[in-house]
């Protein structure tokens, strides 16, 4: 048993910020203790249910996910706030341009019984969780999805943002299967 979803660092803390991270965090709070509520803009998303996460961290409620599959589409609906994540199977290149995304730009492939998705260019506006802990538009996110047992699923991510973390970090947990919610 862990008290902690982060798996890499061994101490299950997230690893320690950039200077540069640092001192933003430091404005943002000095900001927030001066200005709060002055708008909407103030409030934390998650307070606004504006969307969810990726990657999967999960929350104290609501905390489904519904995982379908064809062929060449994985989707994930996320009931905290709706979000449906659409996820090409394949060698599908991401967006050009590096278009910002609020969930990033998936992109999957199987690796045996793994799917892989690799996410990039997320927005700099939405947190990594309902804590605060906030990415960069460089934050980087492989998700690994194992299907250990008929009901359950190792779900595994990897994340990467040199502008805030000053070293890549993982998070791991078991995603289990509803029998009573399967809608065939």
């Amino acid at each position: 048993k862990r008290s902690s979803l982060i798996t890499d660092p061994a101490d299950g803390r997230l690893p320690p910020l950039t200077t540069k991270a640092e001192q933003e965090q430091a404005a943002a709070a000095a900001y927030t203790k001066q200005h709060p509520y002055d708008g909407p803009e103030d409030i934390a998303l998650s307070l606004r249910c504006v969307t969810g996460s990726v990657p999967m961290f999960g929350a104290g409620y609501n905390n489904y996910y519904q995982i379908v599959q064809s062929p060449t589409y994985v989707g994930i609906n996320m009931e905290m706030r709706h979000d449906l994540r659409m996820v090409p199977i394949g060698n599908q290149p991401h967006l050009a341009n590096g278009v910002p995304q609020w969930l990033g730009d998936s992109r999957g492939h199987w690796e045996g019984d793994t799917l892989v998705v690799d996410v990039k260019y997320f927005t700099d506006q939405t947190w990594l969780d309902r804590a605060g802990n906030f990415h960069s538009e460089d934050l980087h996110v492989v998700e690994r999805y194992t299907m250990t047992t008929p009901d359950h699923i190792h779900y595994e991510a990897t994340l990467e943002d040199g502008k805030v973390f000053t070293r890549p970090w993982k998070i791991s947990l078991v995603l289990y299967r509803r029998k009573e919610a399967n809608v065939r």
